[in-house]
């Protein structure tokens, strides 16, 4: 019989102060929101109240704790999906749930953290083999910052200059290189041309670093977009697309 979830509403905690006790409020309200997790609640309550402790910001717990609304948002959606409830008990939910929590409490890049947060929430509502989900949790760990900026500008340039609060109008007639040194600032060429090999490499594009000598159109985002392949497609979409 599966667990009854307690529906939550964003925004329902009240504030709270960087201080010791404030600290113990939020662990105390992260174990409240995992324990209506079905079957691994307690277990997953009790890692996040170790790893959550001095050495991790108020801030970052804050952020962290948002995350888990919005997770717990999902799982209270998938209450009459038999199979995903499943999942949430398994081994390899755990798995994922504690390497993204680690992920976004050690790393402070704003890439970083969008791409681990997209790999826990659509961990549980995206039907895709566990190995596959591991693969693409361990690029997201072992990739740059730098490589993952790419990866989502070329995916969706206009969705990026969103995300980093960048001028669209600056970029409309700019060239290929223009655009990526708007999009990714004081980065030199030959750095962003190995990342660009690399991810060529991977096939997650389907361009090399030749386009920094070739591609002369003066076409702003239309010269970015367009150049994400489909494996690269695959990866972005569960680390960050999300409904």
């Amino acid at each position: 019989m599966t667990k009854e979830i307690i529906p939550l509403k964003r925004g329902i905690y009240p504030s709270l102060n960087a201080d010791s006790s404030g600290s113990n409020r939020i662990k105390a309200i992260v174990s409240v929101i995992v324990s209506n997790i079905p079957g691994k609640g307690g277990i997953l309550a009790s890692f996040l109240t170790a790893y959550l402790g001095e050495s991790v910001s108020s801030d970052k717990q804050r952020e962290i704790i948002t995350i888990l609304e919005d997770l717990m948002i999902r799982v209270e959606l998938l209450e009459d999906e038999e199979g995903r409830i499943k999942y949430l008990q398994s081994e390899g939910f755990e798995y994922i749930f504690r390497e993204c929590i680690k992920g976004m409490a050690n790393h402070y890049q704003a890439q970083k953290i969008a791409f681990f947060k997209g790999i826990l929430l659509n961990s549980i509502k995206i039907d895709i083999e566990q190995d596959t989900k591991e693969y693409y949790l361990n690029l997201v760990n072992n990739l740059s910052e730098l490589h993952l900026r790419i990866l989502a500008l070329l995916n969706d340039p206009e969705n990026y200059f969103d995300f980093y609060n960048l001028n669209k109008s600056s970029v409309l007639q700019a060239s290929f290189n223009d655009v990526i040194k708007i999009a990714i600032p004081n980065v030199p060429e030959e750095i962003l041309k190995s990342a660009f090999a690399d991810l060529y490499q991977k096939r997650f594009t389907t361009s090399d670093p030749s386009l920094f000598a070739t591609l002369t159109s003066t076409k702003g985002f239309y010269v970015i977009s367009g150049r994400v392949s489909a494996n690269g497609k695959d990866f972005i979409k569960f680390c960050l697309e999300s409904d």
